[in-house]
């Protein structure tokens, strides 16, 4: 029983450092412009790297929407880590924000779609990232609601 406890937790501990180191050391040993040539070309992981530089401001300028954008064409990609990342960001989204950063994810989207010369993205689609907002608007309209119609 120790053993397989033991064995979960080393387990466990080499996912994290795969998802949380592993994506620092590849930003530190390659140029920005590299990562944003990669991710302008439809890789995932490098969708996801400059989602987290834009979230972080790292070696380019802190922008929420561009992160959330990046982070956005990742997750559709099955990038779970860009998925959370992106479902983070937009909790802070106000519903102007959050449309506009899924416009330019799409806009980003079509690019690639184009510069791959491939018929635009089927995968995409900005109804399953506007439930978040939806969900939190309904959270706040339950909490404001509750207590005046007598619930708890």
């Amino acid at each position: 029983m120790g053993k397989r406890i033991f064995r979960n937790l080393t387990l466990q501990a080499v996912i994290c450092f795969f998802l949380c180191v592993i994506p620092f050391q590849a930003r530190a040993e390659l140029d920005i412009s590299e990562i944003r040539e990669a991710a302008s070309q439809g890789d995932a992981d490098a969708q996801y790297l400059l989602g987290m530089s834009y979230a972080e401001g790292q070696d380019i300028s802190k922008d929420e929407i561009n992160a959330y954008a990046w982070s956005s064409l990742a997750a559709m990609q099955g990038v779970e880590a860009a998925a959370k990342h992106r479902d983070n960001i937009a909790g802070n989204f106000s519903i102007k924000q959050l449309h506009e950063a899924q416009a330019l994810a799409e806009e980003y989207q079509a690019k690639i779609d184009k510069q791959m010369k491939r018929p635009p993205s089927l995968r995409f689609r900005t109804s399953s990232v506007s439930s978040v907002a939806t969900n939190a608007e309904l959270r706040s309209w339950l909490q404001n609601v509750k207590p005046a119609a007598g619930g708890e």
